[in-house]
């Protein structure tokens, strides 16, 4: 059986009580966040100050991409906040 991640990219962070209920409705298995520092690639997304509410809010994992310049700087910080899985990039 497939594991589905929904993106929370495009995410209404003003409705996201409400986005986060749909997704688990739906039965998704996690949710993955793509995080941008504007220097590792041109835009920027999901801090990790805009994704710490969220842990508490759900009990779904969390798949975080690291698209950042110099990722050993902020893995340890997700690992803090309780996130499942990471993806970086080493280039």
């Amino acid at each position: 059986m497939p594991t589905i991640y929904a993106s929370l990219r495009s995410a209404n962070f003003e409705e996201i009580d409400d986005e986060l209920a749909k997704l688990q409705a739906a039965g998704i298995d996690g949710l993955h966040l793509d995080v941008m520092d504007g220097a590792f690639c041109e835009e920027i997304s999901l801090p990790i100050a805009q994704v710490q509410p969220l842990r508490p809010k759900t009990d779904l994992p969390f798949d975080v991409h690291l698209m950042v310049e110099r990722p050993e700087e902020v893995i340890g910080d997700w690992i803090s906040l309780g996130v499942q899985r990471i993806a970086f990039h080493l280039e």
